[in-house]
């Protein structure tokens, strides 16, 4: 049993290997699409310029003089204006700006490519993980006289064949996704 466990885990040594590489590529690449988000994200803020206008009101309020009243004003003109460039930039976030910026940095095909490489190693280790689940636990249930039809619902084995119809589903559903969809299945592959 052990022996066959050792070689079971080094004919997955290389898959783990590249499911671990595939792995980091896509964290690496989430990483750059919540940059770009964050980019986007300030562009739409304007808490920079709400912050101004209160400290140039708080100087005025103490102060009184009108160079601090002027600067005020000016702070309001100026938040204004960046709330409608704010409004521009919700749009833009609203209409797919940043998947757009991301999906130009990375093409889609490149990211399909990538996204079906990760899951069909996640899916070669779900299933042999599946496989020794199952038989560990029919062993052992089998032994305490439980009949093959309360075996095949055992919550453990359950779970790990709902992993392997994930991965399975979501492989065979990649090379039909729209362009503007693919990127949501990194969700998915990244899930531990």
């Amino acid at each position: 049993m052990i022996a066959t466990l050792s070689r079971a885990a080094q004919s997955l040594a290389p898959v783990g290997r590249r499911l671990a590489d595939a792995l980091t590529e896509i964290r690496e690449r989430e990483a750059r699409r919540k940059e770009i988000e964050g980019q986007w994200r300030a562009r739409a803020s304007v808490d920079f310029f709400v912050e101004r206008l209160h400290r140039a009101e708080q100087r005025y309020e103490q102060s009184q003089l009108d160079e601090d009243l002027a600067a005020a004003c000016l702070e309001e003109c100026l938040l204004e204006k960046a709330r409608r460039r704010a409004g521009v930039a919700q749009q833009q976030i609203t209409y797919g700006m940043i998947d757009t910026q991301f999906r130009t940095e990375f093409s889609d095909e490149a990211n399909r490519e990538l996204l079906t490489r990760a899951c069909s190693l996640r899916l070669k280790v779900a299933t042999s993980e599946c496989e020794r689940i199952t038989s560990t636990e029919e062993k052992r249930l089998s032994a305490e006289g439980f009949t093959s039809d309360e075996i095949s619902k055992w919550p453990s084995i359950k779970r790990a064949r709902d992993v392997v119809e994930r991965f399975r589903s979501l492989l065979e559903s990649l090379p039909a996704r729209q362009p503007e969809n693919i990127w949501k299945a990194a969700n998915t592959i990244l899930e531990e």
